[in-house]
């Protein structure tokens, strides 16, 4: 598969990129079953984000619309959810269907039954897709409104060697308020080194967190 860090590249240097969001033809709304699993075996976005404590990571966390994240995506789910334009440019947007959502977000998808089972069939599902432009790094889809999303991209504070490409990175967008209504949406970024995230010798990373798996909200599991 093609790789192009041009959309991540172009976030992080230019903080603005209008991009194309292609539709296709599943069916976007999903109507998983229940699965029974507790929060403290959940690798949920609060454990995610916890090593991020310091002052100028405050107040960081994910919109409350993005039910997943996943840096560590199955050679299936690649297939069928990462595409490019005519210009070989990663197309960034695009509605996922319930059977796409099993296989991108495995840990995900039987939850989400719980949270939306009075309005499952009404709910649209996207994802959205981008690349690490450096690792280690962390990505963060911060808000979602008024056709725009934003993202935050966290780096190690202190004296870690990067690599000059990362993993594709897919977050799951449940669209509860028809906050994606537009084909050209503004993508913009904001950059952070952390003050509490440092490289050890082998440029782990701290507290045993691991970037390149797939999280979840906090909440996926509760009804609404």
């Amino acid at each position: 598969m093609k790789r192009h860090n041009l959309i991540c590249a172009s976030i992080l240097l230019t903080g603005a990129l209008m991009v194309c969001a292609c539709f296709d033809d599943d069916d976007s709304s999903v109507n998983t079953p229940s699965a029974s699993s507790t929060a403290t075996e959940l690798p949920t976005f609060s454990k995610f984000l916890a090593p991020f404590t310091a002052s100028v990571e405050k107040g960081i966390g994910f919109d409350s619309h993005v039910m997943a994240y996943n840096a560590s995506l199955s050679s299936k789910c690649e297939s069928a959810m990462v595409s490019y334009n005519e210009d070989e440019e990663l197309i960034p947007i695009k509605p996922i269907s319930k059977e796409n959502i099993a296989e991108c977000f495995p840990q995900a998808a039987p939850l989400l039954n719980n949270k939306f089972s009075s309005e499952a069939a009404e709910v649209k599902f996207y994802a959205v897709t981008t690349y690490m432009a450096e690792s280690p790094q962390i990505l963060v889809l911060d808000k979602i409104e008024d056709n725009k999303i934003s993202m935050i991209v966290i780096y190690p504070g202190a004296n870690c060697v990067v690599d000059a490409t990362g993993p594709i990175v897919m977050f799951l967008i449940a669209d509860t308020d028809n906050s994606i209504t537009e084909k050209n949406i503004s993508i913009t970024g904001t950059e952070i080194h952390s003050e509490s995230w440092v490289c050890d010798e082998k440029h782990h990373f701290i507290n045993e967190i691991d970037p390149y798996g797939e999280w979840i909200n906090d909440s996926i599991n509760q009804k609404q």
